[in-house]
């Protein structure tokens, strides 16, 4: 047979001072492919790059996009002013960063959501200051929130019961087009507008009556029935907010089976929380204490998770970049990830 084989010609020496052919790691994500991890939320911080640190850190980055709001509603369920306004200002600055440094680069899906969540928070932080500023309780309600020494009624104690009133419905106005614009997204996948399927390289998810779709898009659809039970709190409607409440913590607790992310612990603690705080609101109509403080509890658990979630992950993001070998074959390393390295030194 070697015969037959034509003679190949010696291979020519790269002249001197020219750079090596660098060695490529087969375990690199290609130039501009998607990664295949969703982010968990809509909180995103900018372009994934590859390997596991990077995921680490955007998962970090995530779980403390979560902190501000969990701060913000601990403060709310306790009355506590300064540390709902603060962090509910803060949070709110965080989503538009973020609603204005992604939107270029996501995809209808994505826009519909990043704006419906910021939206809905931003009412329902409007929802938050008008109870904060303006609602007078009843004195028996302030008889049970005696034991809560810093609160001792509304900032704006007095004033006319209409200003409330506006606050409220410029909440719900604001909470409302949130979940219409997703309905919109819906409808037009629904017409061929727009389509659920995650685009070359991202990951899907199999649904029951939906087919595929994308895993970034599912990991938000636990929102939707949220929105829909702030909604009917607003209106004081206990059923709608139950059911809704349900929804939103099934959606939740799958993302958490099929993604097996920190995140979404967190947000199923936080919306523990947030439920039984509604049923105290709405069922037992504030006469009792404890549950209040059960459902600040379940916060606090989220809060806690959330804040040592998010460290460990920048510590073993910082880790895994530090084991980066710098030298590989005798060349500098490309910045990969250091999953890469053994299949870089065997090669």
């Amino acid at each position: 047979r070697g015969a037959l084989r034509p003679r190949l010609p010696p291979p020519t020496p790269p002249p001197l001072g020219a750079n090596p052919p660098r060695l490529q790691c087969s375990c690199a994500r290609p130039p501009g492919a998607a990664d295949l991890r969703p982010r968990g939320s809509s909180r995103m911080s900018g372009p994934r790059k590859a390997g596991p640190a990077s995921d680490l850190e955007h998962d970090a980055a995530d779980l403390r996009a979560l902190i501000p709001w969990l701060l913000k509603d601990l403060g709310w369920v306790l009355l506590l002013w300064p540390l709902a306004f603060a962090a509910a200002v803060f949070g709110v600055a965080v989503d538009v960063a973020v609603l204005r440094a992604t939107w270029p680069r996501a995809s209808a899906g994505e826009r519909a959501h990043l704006l419906s969540e910021v939206l809905w928070l931003t009412g329902n932080t409007v929802w938050m200051a008008s109870e904060l500023l303006f609602e007078d309780k009843p004195p028996e309600v302030m008889t049970v929130f005696r034991p809560l020494t810093w609160y001792g009624g509304p900032l704006r104690h007095g004033v006319n019961a209409d200003s409330y009133v506006a606050c409220v419905a410029a909440a719900r106005a604001c909470m409302v087009l949130a979940l219409a614009i997703i309905g919109v997204f819906y409808c037009g996948c629904a017409l061929g507008a727009f389509s659920l399927r995650a685009s070359f390289g991202e990951r899907e998810v199999e649904l029951p009556f939906f087919g595929r779709m994308s895993a970034e898009l599912y990991a938000h659809a636990f929102m939707v029935p949220w929105v829909f039970k702030d909604i009917c709190w607003t209106w004081d409607w206990g059923h709608g907010v139950a059911v809704a409440a349900v929804l939103a913590g099934l959606l939740a607790a799958d993302s958490m089976r099929r993604f097996r992310a920190p995140l979404f612990a967190a947000e199923l603690l936080w919306l523990a929380g947030n439920s039984m705080w509604a049923f105290v609101e709405l069922g037992l109509q504030d006469m009792w204490l404890s549950p209040r403080l059960t459902a600040s509890s379940l916060i606090t658990a989220s809060l806690a998770l959330a804040v040592l979630e998010a460290a460990a992950a920048l510590q073993i993001a910082g880790n895994s970049a530090e084991r980066r070998p710098l030298i590989v074959g005798g060349m500098c390393a490309p910045p990969v990830a250091a999953s890469c390295s053994s299949e870089m030194q065997q090669a």
